[in-house]
């Protein structure tokens, strides 16, 4: 059973940045964003993962990120920090929004689930029906958020530049863990098995590059 928090493994591969074979880690971008991000668990290189991705990085998501101050994120409503924690306060994941239309705006979850097929469907493909479905939706996020102590103010940014800005590129969580695990897995080999590890990799595409 591998220690998914081996301090030697995140330090040589994702803080250091030898990448080699490593899943997920093949571009120079990502690997420059590991960097600085440094992970210390699966679930941080799962939101890595996610973050580096065309439509977050529109959003300037990653510097968000890498800008996160723990204790200003402690100011925000207990369920925020509850639901946004482990991301670094960016919502990343379809399954957190849904957790917020339930446990901040009241949503049922299945009101939460009809909401994320309402979201993510593209703004432009959208009937004149359907564009209302989605202000009465807001409105009535907006009120339950507030009702349950957000201020309006804070509640409408959630809404509109949070989720809707969100929504677009949203990935979901039950794909981005798993693929994080691989991605772990090719690290540890790459960290206690350095030798087998290149020459499977080699083997595998002689063209490769170390990184």
């Amino acid at each position: 059973i591998l220690d998914l928090r081996d301090a030697k493994v995140f330090e040589k591969v994702y803080h250091k940045g030898v990448f080699l074979g490593v899943f997920q880690f093949a571009e120079s971008g990502v690997q420059k964003f590991c960097k600085k991000a440094k992970p210390n668990n699966v679930l941080d290189i799962a939101a890595i993962t996610s973050l580096f991705r065309p439509g977050p990085l529109k959003g300037k998501a990653d510097k968000r990120y890498l800008k996160f101050k723990k204790s200003e994120f402690e100011k925000e409503h207990p369920i925020l920090q509850e639901v946004l924690g482990e991301t670094r306060g960016c919502l990343l994941y379809q399954e957190s929004f849904m957790l917020l239309a339930n446990k901040l705006a009241g949503f049922t979850l299945e009101e939460a689930d009809n909401l994320r097929k309402l979201l993510v469907k593209p703004s432009t493909s959208l009937s004149e029906e359907m564009k209302k479905e989605r202000v009465d939706v807001g409105k009535k996020f907006i009120e339950g958020c507030v009702k349950n102590g957000l201020t309006e103010l804070r509640a409408k940014h959630l809404w509109g530049k949070e989720i809707l800005g969100f929504i677009s590129y949203g990935f979901s969580k039950n794909h981005a863990v798993p693929y994080s695990y691989n991605s772990y897995q090719t690290a540890y080999l790459l960290t206690y098995h350095e030798k087998e590890w290149i020459k499977a990799c080699l083997e595998f595409d002689p063209d490769l590059q170390e990184t």
